[in-house]
């Protein structure tokens, strides 16, 4: 039965990042006037109050530099929560390659988010992206 349950799991993860990205294809997202450059030596952190723009800033951040389906990771964690460790691992099964950007929006809402964030961090592996609101 847990191997059932696991792969159910993963299945869910795997329709969501794919469908995620195909919202955020036909979304129309404005220009921003801040201009940001991508540094695998920082992580970007964009915070700010609920519904100020924080995750459109991520999305015109994917379409200003051209991202294709392969390039990019996007989550929003108040709409998966569990822990999501092997994020990378099942973007490399879809996409035949590990992302080389990763946005986290609303990541706060994720348990040991710092934890988590670090181990990727430590790799300089990606360029990351975050978001969070002040109310946690």
């Amino acid at each position: 039965m847990k191997s059932v349950l696991v792969y159910y799991y993963i299945m869910n993860i795997r329709e969501y990042l794919v469908s995620k990205k195909e919202e955020i294809k036909q979304l129309e997202v404005k220009p921003r006037l801040i201009d940001i450059e991508p540094n695998k030596n920082f992580i970007i952190s964009i915070v700010g109050p609920r519904r100020s723009g924080k995750t459109f800033f991520l999305y015109f951040l994917i379409k200003k530099f051209n991202l294709s389906d392969k390039d990019f990771l996007f989550v929003n964690f108040e709409e998966i929560s569990d822990n999501l460790e092997d994020l990378p691992l099942i973007h490399k099964e879809i996409y035949g390659d590990l992302p080389e950007y990763l946005f986290f929006d609303e990541i706060q809402s994720l348990d040991n988010w710092e934890k988590f964030l670090y181990r990727l961090y430590e790799s300089k592996r990606y360029y990351i992206f975050v978001t969070g609101s002040f109310s946690k």
